[in-house]
């Protein structure tokens, strides 16, 4: 990322939202996976099934922002599906090396964060950070993606992401 956009007292705690981690060291090249993380952990209207991510996020509930990237660099489990999936994308992944790392054969360019509406406000959510941060207040539901469209044309502008970013969007069916 060319930098970072954050103002101090728009800051939230991380236990002030349903879910939140921080993204470690280990887990560089984990932010696409991190930011799918947030987004499905803050929609409380998706219910999940048996599997990977429902055990995840009923592992991680009373675990901290940092106790949940632990858990994270811990798990076999997710390494190896991400492993299998990040080799489809922009992320060209050698193979876990003997000390559970994954190994990178270029450089990955990109970072993923994540936006959603928790309460009325739009949300930044972004493991690099010191926490989630509130973007704006008072959006209503159907305001979500022109205030997400706003926040990033702003940034685009005064050149704190390039022009090459891409973007998730979710919302409720």
């Amino acid at each position: 990322p060319k930098g970072r956009y954050c103002i101090e007292e728009n800051l939230l705690a991380y236990h002030d939202i349903p879910f939140y981690m921080k993204q470690s060291k280990d887990l560089d090249n984990a932010c696409g996976l991190i930011a799918g993380l947030h987004v499905i952990g803050n929609n409380k209207e998706l219910t999940l099934k048996e599997g990977i991510l429902k055990r995840f996020f009923k592992m991680t509930e009373t675990l901290s922002d940092e106790e949940r990237a632990k858990f994270l660099e811990n798990s076999n489990e997710l390494k190896t599906k991400h492993l299998i999936y990040s080799q489809i994308g922009q992320s060209q992944v050698d193979g876990i090396n003997n000390t559970n790392s994954v190994t990178i054969a270029r450089p990955v360019v990109h970072h993923f964060i994540s936006f959603v509406r928790i309460g009325n406000d739009l949300v930044e959510l972004d493991g690099t950070l010191k926490g989630p941060v509130v973007i704006k207040k008072d959006i209503c539901e159907n305001e979500l993606l022109d205030a997400t469209i706003e926040e990033i044309r702003k940034r685009i502008s005064i050149g704190v992401i390039g022009e090459d970013i891409s973007v998730i969007f979710m919302t409720y069916a």
